[in-house]
């Protein structure tokens, strides 16, 4: 029977014959389910080539793996990437920083900015993991404080934010979780700026609700200004209108 290139399925590299020939042997599908070990110069030559074929399908098959485990390898280090670095994010206390992941970072007022040291240890590190990095200098989006790292109580690199190194919150289940905030009177979330924002929802509701209602307000007094304007533009209108006829 003459071979059909669809049915080559292994290709065994260098049995017999030099490195200019690597595609002399493969296997044969027969239709008796059987799968002979053929030399290339024993079967039908192809009108374009069998040797070609197999060379260009296995040179294709080999790129196409090459670039699927180098877009998995750049994937991986991306999203390594992505975990190392803060940003700031939206949530009811206003635009705060968050690690990476999106979880809320919080400032802890035992610790001295700029001392190098961090002041939980222990237990408290366990219920305030710190927030960390392989780099000297994270990148961060969208935080105007300085950036910096310290060593940290288990020696990793941690964030710090204007000289205050920055925590994570173990009970924030998910991004956009403040249950840290106020905490014992000394833990509390960030500002982009690195400043400590010491208000409660229900403040922090009651100032955008006061400033809603100061914006309705002005909205309103502008609308009124507008039509007392225009009442008196066509007053003056009618006035001149009318001395004219006389």
């Amino acid at each position: 029977m003459s071979l059909q290139p669809e049915k080559v399925f292994g290709l065994c590299f260098l049995l017999e014959g030099s490195v200019n020939e690597p595609f002399r042997w493969f296997h044969r599908s027969n239709d008796d389910g059987s799968f002979p070990l053929v030399r290339v110069r024993d079967r039908p030559s192809h009108p374009i080539g069998e040797e070609s074929i197999l060379r260009n399908n296995f040179t294709h098959r080999f790129s196409t793996a090459v670039i699927v485990v180098l877009t998995l390898v750049g994937g991986a280090m991306s999203a390594a990437g992505a975990g190392e670095s803060a940003t700031v994010a939206a949530t009811a206390l206003g635009k705060i920083v968050v690690d990476g992941k999106g979880m809320t970072a919080y400032f802890f007022d035992n610790d001295k900015a700029n001392s190098g040291i961090s002041a939980c240890a222990g237990p408290c590190a366990t219920a305030w993991p710190a927030i960390t990095s392989t780099s000297d200098t994270p990148a961060v989006i969208g935080i105007t404080g300085t950036v910096g790292t310290i060593v940290g109580v288990a020696g990793e690199k941690q964030l710090t934010i204007n000289g205050r190194p920055i925590y994570t919150f173990a009970n924030d289940k998910a991004p956009g979780d403040i249950n840290g905030q106020g905490i014992k009177g000394v833990w509390y979330v960030i500002s982009s700026s690195g400043e400590e924002i010491k208000s409660t929802v229900a403040e922090v509701a009651a100032q955008l609700a006061a400033a809603a209602a100061a914006e309705k307000v002005a909205a309103a007094e502008k609308v009124a200004a507008a039509k007392k304007a225009k009442k008196a533009a066509a007053a003056k209108k009618a006035k001149k209108a009318k001395k004219s006829k006389k």
